[in-house]
């Protein structure tokens, strides 16, 4: 079984309240950004005080931000992303900056991110499953910010796709880093997909309802992570991932 310690994990606010605090140092954790608000900042610093030891990437949906800040003014929305990132650059727990577009969302995220500055490290969003070729444009655009450090890979099935543009990438942008998002495939998570799938997240109905078959691809992706030495996120039920760390830590003692 896959030992998951010391992995990427992605948490909300909303699945935080399952994790047991005895496994909260265990992981590094993208904590997403999906209301109008800024709760999940305020979670995390209660978190931190809670455990000086915690490891965190914070998302920002400009979407989200936008909403709640109640302006579509590129400017403003520039100014006021600034003020947060100097903010949240004297946590010592966290990493890196995850900035996504959000569902839905209307504001052209490549020419915010190029007026984004920063003394911690940016990642930015790239889906190569859904309009590759656009996602390329917009990518490029993206990484003319010097603070961009590196690129999150939206989830996705196939293989061969994630291979061919990490490819790509590395052939192109030699100093960037980059973050493999990977399902963990749990028939839970899927039966919450098929009832409300992730816009321009493309996922085949075998996938969703041959677990045999969307393990097999997990073991895959996460192989490929480990053999070309990518960091990777592991996104589905929190519960699970919990589970089967807890699993794999008595398998070895």
């Amino acid at each position: 079984m896959l030992d998951i310690e010391n992995s990427r994990v992605e948490i909300s606010p909303k699945n935080i309240k399952f994790l047991s605090f005895e496994y909260l140092d265990k992981f590094h954790f993208h904590f997403v950004h999906k209301s109008n608000n800024l709760s999940h900042i305020e979670l995390l610093n209660q978190l931190i005080q809670v455990n000086r030891n915690l490891r965190f990437t914070l998302n920002l949906s400009l979407r989200h931000l936008a909403d709640y800040i109640r302006i579509n003014n590129p400017d403003l929305i520039v100014d006021k992303i600034n003020v947060r990132i100097k903010r949240i650059s004297k946590y010592t727990n966290i990493s890196d900056v995850l900035l996504v577009s959000g569902n839905g969302s209307k504001i052209f995220t490549h020419d915010i991110i190029n007026r984004i500055k920063s003394n911690i490290p940016i990642g930015v969003a790239y889906n190569p499953f859904f309009n590759k070729e656009y996602e390329r444009y917009k990518l490029e655009l993206k990484l003319s910010n010097p603070h961009v450090r590196y690129i999150y890979f939206q989830v996705g099935e196939d293989i061969n796709v994630i291979k061919d543009e990490i490819l790509f990438i590395k052939e192109r942008y030699h100093q960037i880093n980059i973050v493999l998002s990977i399902i963990f495939p749990t028939p839970s998570f899927f039966a919450k997909f098929r009832f409300r799938p992730w816009k321009h997240v493309l996922l085949s109905k075998r996938y969703l309802i041959d677990f045999e078959y969307s393990n097999s691809i997990f073991l895959r992706q996460i192989e490929f992570c480990i053999d070309q030495k990518i960091q990777f996120i592991l996104v589905g039920d929190l519960r699970d991932i919990i589970k089967h760390f807890v699993s794999s830590k008595k398998c070895k003692n």
